[in-house]
């Protein structure tokens, strides 16, 4: 008796814990940024901090190695966005702000980490979740208005492609 108990009570909190996952939001994702906020490519992380049930503040980091001109240029996207869902749609804004070491080829990689550039960039975006909320493709703006010490605007886009967890 104490047996089919024990394994009723099981069962339901299996149950349970099989709904609960399903109806969790996915709030950290991996994806691959073309151009954007990197210049050319990057792999980057975020993570969503919702405040309401549809609606929150998103922020991430990535990595490029960049090679411009046949030179390695390192850069660290950091970017921070809000974010509003509607279904499988997803509008965002935010900015990204960009350190990387310049790409002169005639100052040594010391000389490099003693004075980093950065870049900022605005960025308004859109991204679509396929394959079961899984999986999402995103295109966005995001021009340059910010770069060595200059206030430019450059306009510049970029793709996105990601897998959500």
């Amino acid at each position: 008796m104490i047996k089919n108990i024990l394994n009723l009570c099981l069962l339901i909190l299996t149950l349970f814990s099989a709904k609960a996952q399903n109806q969790r939001t996915k709030n950290n994702s991996v994806f691959i940024e073309l151009l954007g906020a990197a210049g050319h490519y990057s792999i980057n992380y975020d993570k969503s901090l919702p405040i309401q049930n549809n609606f929150g503040i998103r922020m991430g980091i990535g990595f490029s190695p960049s090679l411009i001109g046949g030179h390695s240029s390192p850069r660290f996207p950091i970017q921070v966005k809000v974010y509003k869902k509607f279904k499988k749609h997803t509008w965002e804004t935010g900015l990204a702000f960009t350190p990387y070491l310049s790409d002169n080829p005639h100052i040594g990689f010391s000389e490099k980490l003693k004075d980093p550039t950065l870049a900022l960039f605005a960025q308004l975006g859109y991204k679509r979740s396929i394959l079961k909320d899984k999986y999402y493709w995103g295109v966005g703006l995001t021009p340059l208005l910010f770069d060595e010490k200059d206030w430019e605007v450059y306009p510049w886009a970029t793709l996105r492609f990601g897998y959500q967890f």
